[in-house]
C-alpha cells in the first residue's frame, strides 16, 4: 500500500459522526429547563382535554335543557346555539383545547344572558371576561414558546449536519489528494524505470 493513503477512511469518518453525537449529548442546562417547562405546559394542555370533553357535555345539556322565555332576544339564542355546536365540534375534533375553552365560556356568558336577568348577567361576564384573556394571553405565550423552542432545535441540527458535511467534503478531498500523489508518483517512477 503506497504510504500517505489512509489504511481505512471510513475510521475518520466514524470518529466525525461520533464527535457530532457526543455533541448532541451535551445540552447546556438552560436547555434542558426550557425543555422541562415546555413538556410541563403541554401535561397541562392534556389534562384540560379532559375538562374540555366535560365542557362540551355541560354545553349539550344546557342546550336540552335550556328553557326559553317568550320574548327571549333570537340573536341571543342563535349566538348561543352557534358557540355550542362549535364548541362540540372543537372539542370532537381536539381542534385545539384553546379554542374549546374559550367557546365554553363565551356558552356561559350566553347562557346567563339568555336565563339570567340583566344584573346577574352582567356580573357573570365581568367575571368570565379577564378569564377570557387569560387563556388567551397563555395560548399565544405557549405556542409561541414551542415554536421557537422547535427553531431552535432546527437551527442546531442545520449547522450541525452543514459542519458535518463540510468535515466529510474535507476528509474525502484529503483521501483524493493522497491516492493522485499516490497514483502519480508511482506512474512517474514507472516511467523512469522503463
Amino acid at each position: 500500500m503506497p504510504s500517505g493513503i489512509d489504511p481505512n477512511p471510513c475510521l475518520r469518518l466514524d470518529d466525525i459522526l461520533e464527535e457530532v453525537e457526543e455533541r448532541e449529548d451535551e445540552k447546556t442546562e438552560q436547555e434542558r429547563f426550557i425543555w422541562r417547562r415546555i413538556q410541563l405546559s403541554k401535561a397541562k394542555l392534556k389534562g384540560v382535554t379532559e375538562i374540555a370533553a366535560l365542557m362540551a357535555g355541560f354545553s349539550v345539556v344546557a342546550t336540552v335543557e335550556l328553557q326559553i322565555e317568550p320574548g327571549t332576544n333570537q340573536v341571543l339564542l342563535t349566538s348561543f346555539a352557534i358557540t355550542t355546536a362549535a364548541l362540540v365540534s372543537a372539542t370532537m375534533l381536539v381542534l385545539a383545547n384553546t379554542v374549546s375553552i374559550f367557546l365554553f365560556i363565551v356558552d356561559v356568558v350566553l347562557i346567563s344572558w339568555i336565563q339570567f336577568k340583566p344584573i346577574q348577567a352582567i356580573c357573570i361576564t365581568l367575571i368570565m371576561i379577564p378569564v377570557l384573556i387569560l387563556i388567551c394571553i397563555f395560548s399565544i405565550i405557549f405556542y409561541w414558546q414551542t415554536l421557537s423552542h422547535k427553531s431552535e432545535i432546527s437551527d442546531r441540527k442545520y449547522h450541525e449536519l452543514e459542519e458535518l458535511n463540510r468535515r466529510i467534503s474535507r476528509h474525502d478531498r484529503k483521501i483524493v489528494t493522497r491516492t493522485r500523489s499516490n497514483t502519480s508518483g508511482v506512474s512517474s517512477s514507472s516511467i523512469f524505470n522503463i
